[in-house]
C-alpha cells in the first residue's frame, strides 16, 4: 500500500484553466475541474509553490473514493498508459493504482493538446510502477476515479525510499485530541489517544484490522486506525503486540467521518507514533 513522501521530483507552474474535453459522467467537466484548482490559489507562473504541500499530504489512491467532487491530491503507482476519446477531444491517459478496465484504480486524463507541454512522451516522463501524485477535482465515472490536468505543472513524481509525511517522525508534538478527530473529518492532522481496544472488520470486500482509539466501538466520537490485512505483514509483529491497551498512540492522515467515529487507515509502523507516558510525578517530601 502507498506511503506518500514529501520529496517530489517535478514540479512546473500552477494550473491554466484552459482544460479542455467533454463531460464526465458524474457531470463535471475538465474545465470545472481546472477551475477547482485555480480556486486553490493557484497562480499561473506561480512555479509550483502549492504542490509540494499538496503531494506532501496526498491521498492514496485507494483512499481517494471517499473524496470524489473534492479538489485534492492523489497519489499512486502508474499501471499503464492508454489513448482515450471523449467526444471530439483527445487525451492521453495514465491510469493510477489498478490498470485500465478494472475498478476502484484511478485515470489522470491530459489533453493530447497539451502534450508538448512535456517536453517528453508520457511513457518516457512517468514510467510504469513510478509513483505518480496528480491534484485536480476527484470525478467518477465507470467505477473509476478520474483527475484531469491540463500539463506537467498538476503533477509530480515521487523517488523510492523519500520520506513519508503520514509518519510523525518521532515527534507528534501537537497532535489533535481524539475527541476533536471526527469534526475535522475531511482533514489531514496528526491524532492522539489512547488505545482502548481491537476489531477485525470488513468493509467494501477489504479486511482490516482495527486499533479503537479514546472511545470502543460502537459508541459515536471514538477514532478507528484501520489496517488493511495485506498491510499486516509490513509491522513485523501484529499491531495488537505493538500497541497495547492504555498506550497513547498518534496517527496521521486523511480522517473520514465512518457513522460517527473517526476513521484512519495506516498501512506501516512508521504511521503509527507511541507516545511516551507522562513521567511521575515526585513523591512528596
Amino acid at each position: 500500500m502507498l506511503r506518500i513522501p514529501i520529496l517530489l521530483v517535478l514540479t512546473c507552474a500552477a494550473l491554466s484553466s484552459a482544460c479542455v474535453g467533454g463531460d464526465d459522467d458524474d457531470g463535471t467537466t475538465p474545465e470545472a475541474a481546472g477551475t477547482a484548482s485555480q480556486e486553490r490559489g493557484a497562480t499561473p507562473g506561480s512555479g509550483g509553490a502549492l504542490l509540494m504541500p499538496d503531494c506532501a499530504r496526498a491521498l492514496p489512491w485507494d483512499q481517494a473514493a471517499e473524496y470524489a467532487g473534492t479538489d485534492q491530491a492523489v497519489a499512486g503507482p502508474v499501471t499503464g498508459i492508454r489513448d482515450e476519446s471523449i467526444g471530439d477531444d483527445a487525451y492521453r491517459v495514465i491510469a493510477i493504482g489498478a490498470p485500465a478496465g478494472e475498478p476502484r484504480g484511478m485515470d489522470v486524463f491530459i489533453p493530447e493538446t497539451r502534450l508538448g507541454r512535456f517536453g517528453a512522451t508520457i511513457e518516457e516522463t512517468f514510467a510504469a510502477g513510478e509513483t505518480l501524485c496528480a491534484i485536480g477535482t476527484i470525478t467518477v465515472a465507470d467505477e473509476r476515479l478520474r483527475i484531469f490536468v491540463s500539463g506537467p505543472d498538476e503533477l509530480a513524481t515521487i523517488p523510492p525510499g523519500a520520506p513519508d509525511p503520514a509518519a510523525p517522525g518521532g515527534e507528534c508534538d501537537v497532535p489533535l485530541p481524539w475527541e476533536q478527530a471526527v469534526s475535522q473529518a475531511g482533514e489531514t492532522v496528526p491524532v492522539a489517544g489512547p488505545v482502548v481496544g481491537y476489531r477485525e472488520e470488513t468493509a467494501e470486500d477489504d479486511e482490516f484490522f482495527v486499533i479503537e482509539v479514546g472511545r470502543p466501538a460502537p459508541e459515536d466520537g471514538g477514532v478507528d486506525i484501520a489496517i488493511p490485512a495485506y498491510a499486516l505483514d509490513n509491522f513485523g509483529e501484529h499491531p495488537r503486540d505493538l500497541y497495547d491497551v492504555g498506550e497513547t498512540i498518534c496517527v496521521e492522515g486523511a480522517i473520514v467521518n465512518a457513522g460517527g467515529r473517526a476513521r484512519i487507515v495506516a498501512q506501516l509502523p512508521e504511521g503509527i507514533f507511541v507516545r511516551p507516558a507522562p513521567a511521575a510525578e515526585p513523591d512528596a517530601p
